[in-house]
């Protein structure tokens, strides 16, 4: 048999019987198990004041001394952000400014608000309905546009479909 196998079959050997040595702390196992055991919290409560006691012991103990960083500001930087856009957001940041898109969406929901005022205080006759469509057909292609460049899903507009709006306006028409 070659020392490895020796070697192995005596810690099996160890195991079974419970006499393997704990190579962290040197003791065997069998006084490991005699050791009181340690209470596990039951709720919320016992695990945060569990967790601040386990805290302040590595305070006391000095574990917080001297880490890498320290006394300087975090950095909140998102890693699911790519680096580029992570310095034009940086630079749009340190000069006050916004990403176009956030002015873009502003400019879309006024143009939105205002059609819809429009359609509100007037009758829908044909000549109107044909002016509203061709401007939702505008706002639709803007919004579109719009949407492919907002960065999250659900900050991205919804096209307006014209028998929608009209029965929009004619509900708030109604007293």
């Amino acid at each position: 048999m070659t020392d490895k196998a020796k070697q192995a079959k005596e810690h099996a050997q160890a195991y079974r019987t419970g006499a393997e040595d704990d190579t962290e702390n040197g003791t065997t196992r069998k006084a490991a198990e005699q050791e009181p055991a340690r209470r596990t919290p039951g709720d919320l409560d016992q695990w945060e004041s569990l967790a601040n006691q386990r805290i302040e012991e590595a305070m006391r103990t000095g574990a917080f001394d001297n880490l890498p960083g320290q006394g300087k500001p975090l950095r909140a930087e998102d890693p699911f952000e790519p680096s580029e856009q992570r310095m034009a957001n940086k630079l749009l940041r340190n000069n006050d400014l916004a990403p176009g898109w956030i002015g873009e969406r502003k400019r879309l929901l006024e143009a939105i608000d205002k059609l819809r005022r429009e359609m509100t205080a007037a009758s829908d006759d044909k000549e109107r309905l044909e002016n509203w469509e061709a401007a939702m057909q505008e706002l639709n292609r803007k919004i579109l546009s719009f949407n492919l460049q907002v960065p999250i899903i659900h900050l991205q507009l919804l096209q307006l479909r014209l028998d929608e709006e009209v029965a929009r306006a004619r509900q708030a028409r109604r007293p």
